[in-house]
C-alpha cells in the first residue's frame, strides 16, 4: 500500500498537536489558569484531530485500488470442452456395416399375436435349410426343399435382433428419450424372438417323426438355450480404451495465459486407491497452484493471505477432469487430472478479497494512529498537571519523562503500522 497519504496524515497530526500544546502553554503562562489552559489545549487538539481524521480517512478509504501484475508465460490455445452426442443417436458397429457398404437394411416385421404368426407362417413356403442352419443344436433331417423366395425373409429375421440388441446396449444415460428407446427395442426383440420360436416349433414338428414329440420338444429347448447363451457374446463388443484429453499436454504452468486471457493449469491428484479418495485430497492439491497464481497476479505479498473457498474451487475453478488408472505392483491405482481455468470470474474473486483486506488494513492503521495521538494527549495532560502542582519546580525532569512517554507512544504507533502493512 502507498505510504504517502499516511505520511501526510502524520505530519498534519503533529502540527495539530504542536498548535494545541502551544496554545495551552501560552494560556497557562499568560492567565496563570491551569483549567483554562487545559481546556483550550484539549479543545483545539481534539477538534483539529477529529476534522483531519474524518476528511483524510474518508479520502484514503475511497482511494482503494487493486493493482494487478501482467501475466508471464507462453500463449496457448484455449481448449473448449468437448460435447458428446447421446449414445443412442450413434450407429452401432453392426448397423454401420450395411449402411456404409450400401446394402439394404433388414426391416423388422410388424407386431402380431403368436396365433396369427403361426397361421401366417404355416401358409407360407418354408425354408428348411436356412432355418435349420440358424439352430445349431438341432440335427438336420431330410425334408422338402424350400422355395428360393423365402430365403431373404429367413436371413433378415436373425440379423434384426443383433443390430437392435447392440444399439440397445449402448445407452447409459437416464434421460426419458433413452428410456423410451430402450423399451421400444426390448419390445421389438421380444416379438422377433417369439416369431423365431414359433417358426422353429413348426419346422421341427413337421420334420420329426410322429412318435418323437418328446425329442422335438427337447431339441427346441436346447436350441433356444444355445441361442440365449451365444447372444451376449455377440452383443458385447469390447469398448475401446478412453484416450486422454488434449488439455493434458496443451495446458501450461499456473502463470501461462491462453488466447482468451485466462490461465490454464493442470493438477494431478494421487495416485490413490479410488476416485473418492482423490476427491477428498482435491482441495489440498489445488492450493499450491492457487497460491502461485496469486503471487503472479497480485504480488508475492499476497501469496499466503488470499485463498479461494473450497466450494468456489469445485464449481468455478475446475473446468474439466480426467480419471486415469495407473498400474502398480500391488494393484491398480487411480489418478485424477484437473484442468484449472483462472478466468475473469476467478480474478474478480481474488480482487474482491484483496480489496477487503486492504480496507481492513487501513481501518486498523487509522485506529492505531488515533490511539497514538490520544496517548500523546494523555502524556501532555499529566505533564501539565504535574508542572502546575509543583509550581514549575523540576520542570526539566517533567519534560524529560513526558518526552520519553510521548516517544514511546509514537514508536508503538509506527510499529503497529509496519505490522499492518506487512
Amino acid at each position: 500500500m502507498s505510504w504517502l497519504p499516511l505520511v501526510v496524515f502524520l505530519l498534519m497530526l503533529m502540527l495539530a498537536f504542536g498548535a494545541a500544546t502551544g496554545a495551552g502553554a501560552f494560556l497557562v503562562l499568560r492567565k496563570r489558569s491551569e483549567a483554562a489552559g487545559f481546556v483550550a489545549a484539549v479543545s483545539v487538539g481534539i477538534g483539529t484531530l477529529f476534522v483531519l481524521f474524518v476528511v483524510l480517512g474518508f479520502f484514503w478509504m475511497a482511494s482503494v485500488r487493486v493493482e494487478t501484475r501482467p501475466q508471464p508465460g507462453v500463449q496457448i490455445a484455449a481448449t473448449p470442452p468437448k460435447t458428446q452426442s447421446p449414445p443412442f443417436l450413434e450407429p452401432s458397429p453392426v448397423e454401420a456395416g450395411p449402411k456404409a457398404s450400401g446394402a439394404p437394411t433388414a426391416v423388422p416385421p410388424p407386431a402380431s399375436s403368436p396365433a396369427a404368426d403361426s397361421s401366417t407362417d404355416a401358409s407360407r413356403p418354408r425354408a428348411a435349410s436356412s432355418r435349420n442352419a440358424d439352430a445349431p443344436a438341432v440335427s438336420g433331417a431330410p425334408g422338402a426343399a424350400a422355395p428360393s423366395s423365402a430365403a431373404p425373409k429367413a436371413e433378415a429375421e436373425p440379423e434384426a435382433p443383433v443390430a437392435n440388441d447392440s444399439s440397445a446396449k449402448q445407452p447409459d444415460g437416464t434421460s426419458s428419450d433413452e428410456h423410451q428407446d430402450q423399451q421400444a427395442l426390448g419390445e421389438l426383440r421380444r416379438r422377433i424372438f417369439e416369431r423365431v420360436v414359433v417358426a422353429l416349433r413348426e419346422i421341427i414338428a413337421e420334420e420329426m417323426p410322429a412318435d418323437g414329440n418328446n425329442s422335438a420338444e427337447s431339441a427346441i429347448d436346447s436350441a433356444i438355450s444355445a441361442a440365449i447363451d451365444q447372444r451376449p457374446m455377440a452383443e458385447k463388443p469390447s469398448p475401446p480404451p478412453a484416450s486422454p484429453p488434449e488439455w493434458l499436454s496443451a495446458a501450461g504452468s499456473p502463470g501461462s495465459a491462453n488466447a482468451t486471457g485466462s490461465a490454464n493449469s493442470v493438477v494431478v491428484v494421487g495416485p490413490h486407491v479410488d476416485a473418492a479418495e482423490c476427491e477428498r485430497h482435491l482441495y489440498e492439491a489445488v492450493q499450491p497452484v492457487v497460491a502461485e497464481f496469486v503471487a503472479n497476479y497480485l504480488g508475492p505479498q499476497w501469496r499466503d493471505r488470499i485463498t479461494l473457498p473450497e466450494e468456489f474451487v469445485r464449481t468455478e475453478l475446475i473446468r474439466d477432469r480426467y480419471v486415469e488408472t495407473v498400474p502398480a505392483s500391488f494393484g491398480p491405482m487411480v489418478q485424477l487430472h484437473l484442468l484449472l481455468s483462472f478466468d475473469g470470474k476467478v480474478k474478480a474473486q481474488l480482487a474482491a478479497q484483496q480489496l477487503e483486506l486492504v480496507r481492513r488494513q487501513r481501518i486498523a492503521a487509522i485506529a492505531a494512529v488515533f490511539g497514538g495521538f490520544l496517548g500523546c494527549m494523555a502524556v501532555a495532560y499529566v505533564a501539565l498537571r504535574h508542572d502546575a502542582a509543583h509550581g514549575g519546580h523540576g520542570r526539566s525532569g517533567t519534560i524529560a519523562w513526558a518526552g520519553t512517554a510521548a516517544g514511546l507512544c509514537i514508536a508503538l504507533t509506527v510499529a503497529a503500522m509496519r505490522y499492518l502493512a506487512s
